[in-house]
């Protein structure tokens, strides 16, 4: 599976870096879409529209991310999407994000083209 034509859903609180994701991503061929962190409404909209991949901000700071991993990973209409983290925490791990059942982990800030190469990479494994 490709970058074209795939659904990238965005759970990202930072309008400036939702805007860059979905212009890298939709240059590279991806459709899209973001869910605002309204996180009682997040694990819903995931289940409802189904996206190839989730990429989603995660912070030592807010404890809303890891639930919607650990929420993910226990829905049966969820649980199969593969997940890309963006970070900026030092105190976060890839392996512990790894253990929460992310795929892959962005350090933010990144290079422009890392992004869509990491979204490529699940997207084929």
């Amino acid at each position: 599976m490709g970058g074209a034509g795939c659904t990238v859903l965005v759970v990202e609180d930072d309008q400036m870096i939702v805007k860059l994701v979905t212009v890298m991503l939709g240059q590279a061929g991806y459709r899209v879409r973001e869910v605002r962190e309204r996180w009682p409404e997040v694990l819903h909209e995931i289940s409802a529209q189904r996206p190839d991949v989730l990429v989603i901000e995660v912070s030592v700071w807010d404890a809303a991310p890891f639930q919607l991993l650990d929420g993910l990973r226990t829905d049966p209409a969820t649980r199969d999407v593969p997940v890309v983290a963006l970070y900026t925490s030092p105190e976060l791990s890839e392996k512990e994000l790894a253990n929460r059942g992310v795929r892959a982990a962005v350090a933010k800030p990144f290079q422009l083209h890392e992004l869509p190469a990491r979204v490529g990479q699940v997207l084929s494994s």
